[in-house]
């Protein structure tokens, strides 16, 4: 009997060390699995019971989400209108079964709005109309939200005149299931004619606004068509609109730079803080070193082509622009090459060692970001450091926006003799400008009268509303406003475009005065009874 019993304890050991097969081991598989109800959000389902099964292992696409005694369970945070793969395992201790499965889908999201119109409401806003059910709508701009309504109609201001959007809505049940969005294409009335008189021929750009001849804001805002001012001039921008509504304010936004001296980005497009924490927003050299602006130490150089750093920007520059009443965004520093950025030019860059892919870059930075800023309302314009580098980047790089900065129009810091190489493709791209709608600001850094009179005369070749001569001068605090500024703008209607005479001499005739300019560097005699033009030189001249 000892025997036995010792015979049947090794027998129960070796069971023990060599398991049953799984077809022994696998319990049967719940049998019967169907449906209850569905909702857009869950399903409920049941199965038979398993006698030998403890619990039940419930699967979602493949991953367990619950493990009950009951031979039922819910689905709860489902998306709507989407299809599961469920499972139900038996469970006893480490045996299970076969999952019973199948494919179950919600209830489909809600209807998509319909017979979605949008028809202009002005030069800023469309009138949108729909159809629908839900319990709420979201409004949509060229894919960016920009309003929830509970209502079947949404007025979407502002936006930027004279443009073409893509409007869409999503209709919302009372769970926030979302249905697919209705697109329509809007356009925005007619841009407004460009203020007549001075303020459509002068332009002021200044950082830390002060009133450099002691003149009313008034007075201040009814010499201007264009200002650009930083976000800390609010309360002046707000002041100047009032008193010329007309006159379009951008605010000062740097789009290469990131500066410790502006950790939450007032003056760049993000802040340094923020761009600490995304050390790939930075440009680097070979050895992992972050470029810096050659004339600004405290700068470093930032990837404008690296799409996380485009749209970082944006939340926050709109929210600034919005809050302040500006009308737009300047972009600064819209560079066609790194050459006279960082020492080294392009090559200095292992992201973009040529002009041309640092040109892309730029590129794909205005053609992400512009559409957002229209989106929301805003305007755009860019200071393109050299316009003339590359033939046709001035009208590319425009195409995208609502205009440009030509910082050194006549003079770049250098003398009027600097720019006389590039002076007839400056001036052909301006006239583009013109004739496209876009806004052209013309500064040059000479600081004589005579030198800015030759810059005016440039520009009023030309010039047809879309163009101003910044009277900053380079310094972008004061000013110095000289009498030709006021016979320029007592000018009158242009006669027609601009004639070369045979002696080189460019002319454009008003009808009240003419406008002569000398773009050589030789002197011009005679040119009108009494008149002679010296090397680079203009003469704006009442009759």
């Amino acid at each position: 009997m000892a025997v036995l019993l010792v015979g049947l304890l090794f027998a129960g050991a070796a069971g023990a060390t060599s398991p049953p097969g799984p077809q022994a081991s696998r319990l049967p598989a719940p049998a019967h699995l169907q449906v209850e109800a569905r909702t857009r959000n869950s399903i409920a389902v049941s199965w038979r019971r398993v006698p030998s099964a403890w619990t039940y292992g419930v699967r979602r696409n493949g991953r367990l989400v619950a493990v009950t005694r009951r031979e039922r369970h819910t689905y709860h945070g489902l998306a709507c209108g989407t299809g599961y793969r469920l499972e139900i395992v038996a469970r006893r201790g480490v045996r299970r079964s076969r999952p019973a499965t199948m494919t179950v889908r919600t209830m489909p999201c809600p209807p998509m709005p319909a017979q979605l119109t949008a028809a202009p409401a002005g030069s800023d806003s469309v009138q949108l109309s729909w159809t629908g059910t839900g319990a709420a709508y979201e409004v949509f701009v060229d894919g960016v939200k920009r309003s929830s309504t509970t209502s079947t109609g949404d007025t979407v201001a502002p936006l930027a005149c004279g443009r073409s959007y893509t409007v869409g809505v999503v209709e919302l049940d009372d769970a926030g299931n979302r249905s697919a969005m209705a697109t329509a294409a809007a356009a925005t009335g007619p841009c407004p004619p460009p203020v007549a008189g001075q303020a459509s021929l002068f332009s002021r750009v200044v950082h830390g606004y002060t009133s450099p001849n002691g003149l009313s804001i008034s007075e201040e805002a009814g010499r201007y068509g264009v200002m650009v001012m930083n976000t800390y001039d609010s309360a002046t921008v707000t002041a100047l609109k009032a008193a010329n509504p007309g006159l379009k304010i951008f605010m000062y936004v740097d789009m290469m730079s990131s500066d410790p001296t502006d950790p939450t980005g007032i003056a760049d497009w993000v802040g340094y803080t923020d761009a600490c924490a995304h050390p790939d927003w930075f440009l680097q050299d070979a050895d992992g070193r972050r470029l810096i602006f050659q004339s600004y130490p405290s700068s470093r150089v930032m990837d404008v082509g690296n799409q996380a750093y485009q749209d970082a920007g944006i939340a926050h520059v709109v929210a600034m622009a919005r809050a302040a009443g500006f009308d737009g965004v300047f972009l600064d520093d819209a560079n066609a090459s790194l050459r006279w950025v960082v020492a080294g030019g392009s090559s200095a860059s292992v992201s973009y060692p040529t002009d041309a892919a640092w040109q892309a870059a730029v590129y794909s930075f205005f053609t992400r970001v512009a559409p957002q800023l229209h989106a929301a309302g805003l305007q755009v314009v860019a200071n393109i450091g050299g316009s003339t580098v590359t033939p046709g980047l001035w009208q590319k790089w425009n195409t995208p926006l609502d205009g440009a900065m030509e910082e050194s129009w006549t003079d770049g810091g250098e003398g009027l003799g600097q720019q006389v190489p590039d002076w007839s493709a400056k001036l052909a791209n301006v006239a583009w400008s013109e004739a496209n709608g876009k806004y052209a600001i013309l500064n040059s850094y000479n600081t004589t009268e005579a030198g800015n009179t030759y810059g005016l005369a440039s520009m009023l070749l030309v010039a047809g509303g879309w163009s101003s001569y910044d009277t900053a001068n380079s310094r972008y605090q004061s000013e110095t406003w000289y009498p030709e500024y006021d016979t320029a703008a007592q000018l009158g209607e242009p006669l027609g475009g601009y004639t070369v005479l045979p002696d080189g001499v460019y002319r454009r005739d008003f009808a009240n005065g003419v406008v002569l300019v000398n773009p050589s560097t030789s002197p011009v005699d005679a040119v009108e009874p009494g008149v002679s033009l010296g090397p680079t030189s203009g003469a704006i001249l009442p009759r």
